[in-house]
């Protein structure tokens, strides 16, 4: 299962968002979307489930196109995961997760919708939370109980907004390992934006910098997350070394100057 997009454009009222993007995700690999903030990474997460319609541009769901789909058959193929999930809702973590399972159900929750939903709860360690309601949960429960609807929802295409946004180093780690054995033993395809570029440089595959609602450069980490990148796109002055597995490791120097920065540069987007 391929999700390809081509030359979205989205703008809230006259502000341009999305300018022209393009990328594409492919089965056992996790693309990380990165950029500063407003760069358009959460609202391209939103264009590729349809939440939001770009205004221009096409999406393909293994070349079908996405338009074309219901709203159910679109839930049965792709997971949406915000990064600031429901913070008030009248129920346990086991009723949530339950939600993700609606693309599935007929007439009544089956065998197959509790299997799901156990093991759901079990990937993320939440079991012995099942009968708490989700209110009472810590910010990085609950986002923990939100990844753990979307994996219940079995669907071949995971798209995560800032997914360790609420969660401590060790849990951070936890996650994205989790994300990495999904994505090798079920072959998923996964869209992650990340806030953390040492964490993205880690574990993405591939990365989509953007810059100003556009594509400022793709490809693997080590292309991507360069001095020249890092000063143009977020203004700093940064060193990158990279580990004995040829990732990059990034450290911050020092803000650059407003007249240092660099401008221009290939904005082009990549397949």
């Amino acid at each position: 299962m391929t999700l390809r997009a081509e030359n979205i454009e989205f703008s809230y009222n006259s502000r341009r968002v999305l300018d022209r993007v393009s990328l594409h995700l492919r089965p056992g690999r996790l693309t990380g979307l990165i950029g500063p903030n407003g760069s358009g990474k959460s609202t391209l997460l939103c264009c590729l489930d349809r939440i939001l319609k770009p205004g221009q541009g096409s999406l393909f769901l293994e070349g079908r196109d996405l338009a074309r789909l219901s709203a159910r058959a679109l839930a049965r193929e792709i997971g949406y995961v915000p990064q600031n999930g429901a913070q008030s809702v009248a129920a346990t973590v086991a009723e949530v997760v339950l939600l993700g399972r609606r693309p599935h159900l007929r007439f009544r929750v089956g065998p197959e919708d509790r299997r799901a939903v156990q093991e759901a709860l079990a990937a993320l360690g939440l079991t012995g939370l099942a009968e708490r309601y989700f209110d009472e949960l810590s910010g990085g429960e609950k986002q923990k109980a939100l990844l753990a609807r979307a994996l219940a929802q079995e669907t071949r295409i995971l798209l995560l907004d800032e997914p360790t946004s609420n969660l401590d180093l060790r849990h951070q780690l936890e996650v994205l390992d989790l994300l990495t054995g999904l994505k090798e033993s079920r072959q998923l395809c996964l869209a992650v934006s990340l806030h953390d570029l040492n964490l993205a440089a880690r574990y993405a595959d591939d990365l989509v910098l953007l810059h100003q609602g556009r594509v400022a450069a793709l490809g693997e980490p080590a292309l991507v997350l360069t001095p020249e990148n890092l000063a143009r796109v977020y203004g700093v002055r940064a060193r990158v070394d990279l580990d004995s597995r040829g990732r990059p490791l990034i450290r911050v120097e020092a803000p650059l100057p407003p007249e240092e920065i660099p401008s221009g540069g290939d904005t082009r987007n990549h397949d």
